[in-house]
Formats: C-alpha cells, sequence, structure tokens
C-alpha cells in the first residue's frame, strides 16, 4: 500500500525501525517467557491506528523451559523465505532429524532482517536482481556476508540506499542477516544498537505519534478523511484490546489499573497437588502467564490452551468490573472461576 501511494519508492528506515523497536520488545517478552514465536513475517505484524504493533499468530510458537538436547528446535517451521540459515538447512540439506542444525531464538531475529528486506523491497518477488528465498544457504556455501550477496543485485541496493543509506545495509549484513548466531543481536540488545537509537525516538510513545503522522494516516484513507464505511470505522485512539462499552465512560481507565486475583486448579488435581493463586492486571498480565506455563510444565494444558483460557479470564475480569459498576455485587471480585 505504501509503495502504491508513493511511486514504488521504499519505506524509509525511520519508520522501519519505529516498527521493528515494538517487535523487539513483543519478542524480548516472549524470550522472558520461555517462548520462541518461530513465524515472524508481515502476515503475523498488526499494525494499529495509535501506532502499537502487534504480533499475532502463535500457531508455530513452542515454549522452551530450558535450552538442552531435549528441548530445542529443530522442525523448520514457518514461512520458507523467512526462515533461517538453520531452518532452511533442516528442510533442504538435512536427510535425518541426528544431522539437523537446532535452533533457538536467533533464529526469529534472521527473520526481522528479512523483513525490513520486505519493507524496502518486493523480496521475493523483486522483478530484476532478484534476491533468491534460499540466501541464507547461499551465505554460507559460500562464506559470503549478506552486504557481498547482494554487491551486482542493483535494484535491491539501491532501494536500501533509498531507506535508509549504506548504514542501513551495513546494520543488516553484521546485525541481523548473519548466518553465524553468534553475531546476531537479541531482541533485547537490537533497539539498543547506535543504528536503532538513531533512527528511533526517545520513547516508544513519540515513536507511535511519529508513526500516525507519517505512515498510518497516510494509508488509512477512510479513517483520516472520516468516511462511512460498510464495516466498523473505528477511530484511531480506540486501541485497547476490551469491549468497546468501557470507552463511554472511560471504565477501561480502571481496567488497566485494577488488581484481580485469581485461583486455578486442573480438575484431575486434588486441593494439595496444585492450587496457584496469582494476582494481576489486564495491563500486565506476565504473572498470569508465569502461572499458566507451569502448567504446561506440568502436562495439565498446552500451549494453545493459553488462548481460550486467556479469552475467558479476560470476559471474567470484565463481567465482574461491570457488575461492580452497576452496584449488582458488592463484593464481586470475590467470584472465583473453575476451569
Amino acid at each position: 500500500m505504501y509503495r502504491l501511494n508513493h511511486n514504488a519508492e521504499p519505506i524509509p528506515v525511520l519508520i522501519i525501525a519505529k516498527i521493528l523497536r515494538q517487535i523487539c520488545y513483543a519478542l524480548q517478552y516472549l524470550q522472558e517467557m520461555k517462548i520462541m514465536h518461530r513465524d515472524v513475517q508481515p502476515e503475523n505484524i498488526y499494525l494499529t491506528r495509535n501506532g502499537t504493533i502487534k504480533l499475532a499468530h502463535f500457531g508455530q510458537a513452542k515454549i522452551l523451559l530450558e535450552i538442552d538436547s531435549e528441548n530445542i528446535c529443530k522442525t523448520p517451521v514457518g514461512k520458507e523465505t523467512y526462515m533461517s540459515f538453520e531452518k532452511l538447512h533442516n528442510l533442504h540439506n538435512a536427510s535425518s532429524i541426528d544431522v539437523c542444525q537446532s535452533y533457538s531464538f536467533p533464529s526469529d531475529i534472521w527473520s526481522l532482517g528479512v523483513l525490513v528486506l520486505s519493507m524496502v523491497s518486493y523480496f521475493p518477488e523483486e522483478p530484476f536482481h532478484k534476491l533468491p528465498k534460499d540466501f541464507a544457504l547461499i551465505m554460507h556455501n559460500e562464506n559470503m556476508p549478506f552486504q557481498w550477496l547482494t554487491v551486482n543485485m542493483v535494484q535491491l541496493r539501491a532501494r536500501l540506499n533509498r531507506s535508509g543509506g549504506e548504514l542501513l545495509k551495513s546494520f543488516l549484513s553484521r546485525k541481523l542477516l548473519t548466518v553465524n548466531i553468534e553475531d546476531r543481536e537479541t531482541a533485547s540488545s537490537l533497539p539498543k544498537t547506535p543504528e536503532m537509537r538513531k533512527w528511533c525516538l526517545a520513547n516508544v510513545e513519540e515513536d507511535k505519534l511519529f508513526l500516525r503522522k507519517k505512515f498510518i494516516d497516510d494509508l488509512d484513507f477512510a479513517n483520516q478523511c472520516k468516511i462511512d464505511t460498510c464495516v466498523p470505522n473505528y477511530d484511531h485512539l480506540e486501541t485497547k484490546d476490551i469491549p468497546p462499552k468501557f470507552y463511554w465512560d472511560d471504565t477501561w481507565k480502571e481496567l488497566e489499573t485494577r488488581e484481580f486475583s485469581i485461583k486455578l486448579q486442573p480438575s484431575s488435581f486434588k486441593a494439595s497437588d496444585l492450587l496457584l493463586e496469582q494476582n494481576f492486571t489486564l495491563s500486565n498480565i506476565r504473572p498470569l502467564f508465569i502461572v499458566l506455563n507451569s502448567f504446561i510444565h506440568h502436562g495439565i494444558i498446552e500451549l494453545v490452551d493459553i488462548i481460550p483460557l486467556d479469552f475467558h479470564i479476560r470476559e471474567l475480569c470484565y463481567e465482574l468490573v461491570e457488575k461492580e459498576k452497576m452496584h449488582i455485587k458488592k463484593n464481586s471480585s470475590n467470584k472465583t472461576f473453575t476451569l
């Protein structure tokens, strides 16, 4: 859409970096929760109208409670064009599981590099001087850094130059698209690099405001011009993942700060065996996910079960706040939820 509106010009690095920083924070959060996404690509990244970047679709995600020989990734999942060398090797070259290369969180960082390429160019559908889809394998076989690999790809180099100059080329080659996983930045270190500090603003909120002014309002024509459409045209400030009814009287502000307490016990366990209690807020649900992770560790639930559990717990929180708001039940905070 951006290239259609700007005569096929690449997205400027000042926009790309601000998107990249928020994705890094999402990946960093997942890594702290011992979760590897494994499918970072444009179709799994959402941009809200206030400039918030959301990383979605965890169908290929895996929990790595400990990095050891029995708990590593070898299956080459995700979109092939966004696969790191480790994944591509397992997909195309490995004849058995014994010769597969293990991979971990650095593989998602490689995918970020390819994501930058897709925002700058038409990769993998560039009309001329195409960068091969399996260019990571070529880099490994030829012992060649990304910057050298693209030396004869005039169109790609021109797009990279117009987006961010030599600094962007060097940034991709040395910190993202490098075959050696030790040379790749981590999700926590990438936003702190000199390049990202130069391209991003003081904080994420300023980045989001920049994205709204320079990127979103330019593309979101219906919202910008206040045009009625046949589908909901939400105000660009309405970005909280909560029911719309909480916006009318600013109850959402209470939802952000209200502390909830939840007790979780699997029906197959006795009360003394596994009864977990946790306090959390909707603005910080990390403590809740720590509890759910322990259930996964005990083999009680699967990773995919977190999604419906999270949904039902949130619905319960909304119900409690609304009942309190309507004075239906004064002591609503003591309500329990049975899994």
